[in-house]
């Protein structure tokens, strides 16, 4: 039965897609969460239940509105299957209140990640509400974490100001924006200092093999800004799933040394 346990959890992280779906529609362009109900973004038609099962209605309907045919976006089937990082979580560190921040964490930046590949944003609205909900976790999973994750939050927002200031000698420009800044202190909050920083540097250096590699290509000029969040994102799922075992490799290696 475990598999079944594991299907659950991976479905109700595809429902919670669903929902990011409409956060990441909706959060730039300043409309409702709420209101109207969901519908296609070609047509305006209201969407029935059966067109809103999350994964199932997209693949049934071989991504194509009901009404007026027209294709609907790779993204909500991408952002719905983000039940995979819930079963990865879950699998990795068990089911407690600190794997509900880290999913919560996880899920809040998919969305911050599409909207800034999108639009070159990072929503207050978004990065305000992962913080109210991270103080409001760790106080109900140890009250005393919060000194700890507070000391984590000045640690990653002061990474964060020393990369800003190496950016802008090297650069003669702003490297990093205030989004950035914010993003930083909320995963700091929420992954206390050691995995905080690994998942920093791991999204700088993504970021600049990346960049690398578009220059080299000669896709884009030598002091493009690319958008961070997502190198940020797939930084923070390695930190996550692998980062405790990385530190204990890298401790029992300074030992045999």
């Amino acid at each position: 039965m475990k598999w079944f346990y594991y299907l659950a959890i991976f479905y109700w992280g595809a429902i919670l897609g669903s929902f990011l779906n409409v956060v990441i529609y909706r959060i730039p362009r300043h409309l409702s969460l709420w209101k109207p109900r969901s519908h296609c973004p070609h047509c305006g038609q209201y969407l029935q239940l059966r067109d809103n099962l999350p994964l199932i209605s997209y693949l049934l309907l071989k991504g194509r509105c009901r009404f007026c045919h027209q294709k609907i976006s790779s993204r909500y089937f991408k952002v719905e299957i983000s039940g995979l990082i819930w079963m990865g979580v879950i699998a990795i560190n068990g089911f407690n209140l600190v794997t509900c921040a880290w999913i919560v964490l996880l899920e809040g930046l998919l969305a911050l990640a599409w909207i800034d590949q999108r639009w070159g944003i990072v929503p207050d609205s978004i990065v305000l509400s992962l913080f109210i909900i991270g103080i409001l976790l760790f106080l109900l999973a140890e009250p005393t974490f919060l000194l700890q994750r507070g000391v984590s939050v000045v640690i990653s927002t002061g990474f964060i100001l020393l990369m800003a200031l190496l950016g802008r000698l090297l650069f003669k420009r702003e490297a990093i924006g205030g989004g950035d800044l914010k993003i930083a202190a909320v995963v700091g909050l929420f992954l206390g200092s050691k995995l905080s920083t690994l998942s920093l540097c791991l999204a700088f250096t993504l970021g600049g093999i990346y960049g690398g590699i578009l220059m080299l290509r000669k896709k884009i000029k030598p002091g493009t800004t690319l958008p961070w969040v997502p190198f940020l994102f797939v930084a923070v799922i390695l930190a996550v799933l692998i980062g405790n075992r990385f530190f204990d490799w890298y401790l029992q290696l300074l030992e045999v040394q």
